[in-house]
């Protein structure tokens, strides 16, 4: 036998003892309650001496009654509640009406929104303005400095013969 059938071997048991341990992990957190529930409640037993009387058909059970699925129910915007049309415990349908919530930001005056708006504009123009104002500049004394240099280098000539 050499070493790589023994390592191939050691691998395999290897790879089997960790599916039997993540195996038994899911049976022992979700296979148990999935096929064997178990439930915490006392039942009370009624007992009593058999006689002759008449059958009632009843049925009493104590608790608390609740929906497999919860939601929470958040706003993405902030401000007054203004109506609120379910209860707690109220069952309600998809695109019923929960509440109105009214938003100064969102409904407030119109005239304001739009000065807000119209200085937004005049700050993002004003600093793209700045922005193209300094780039053309520094462009400008390149090209004068790229203008002048020819003319320095004639007149350094100059001077040398």
């Amino acid at each position: 036998m050499n070493i790589f059938s023994l390592l191939l071997k050691l691998m395999n048991l290897l790879i089997v003892i960790i599916a039997i341990s993540f195996g038994v992990k899911w049976w022992n957190q979700y296979g148990q309650q999935t096929f064997f529930p178990r439930t915490n409640e006392v039942k009370d037993i009624e007992v009593a001496v058999a006689k002759k009387d008449k059958i009632i058909h009843s049925v009493s059970a104590s608790g608390k009654i609740s929906s497999r699925v919860i939601k929470r129910i958040r706003s993405k915007t902030s401000g007054v509640l203004k109506l609120l049309s379910v209860k707690e415990g109220d069952s309600v349908e998809e695109g019923k009406i929960l509440c109105i919530i009214k938003n100064p930001t969102v409904f407030g005056d119109r005239k304001e929104i739009e000065k807000a708006i119209f200085y937004k504009r005049i700050n993002i123009l004003e600093g793209y303005l700045r922005e193209t104002y300094n780039k053309r500049l520094e462009e400008l004394e390149s090209a004068k400095i790229n203008y002048d240099s020819p003319f320095k280098k004639y007149e350094q000539l100059q001077l040398l013969y």
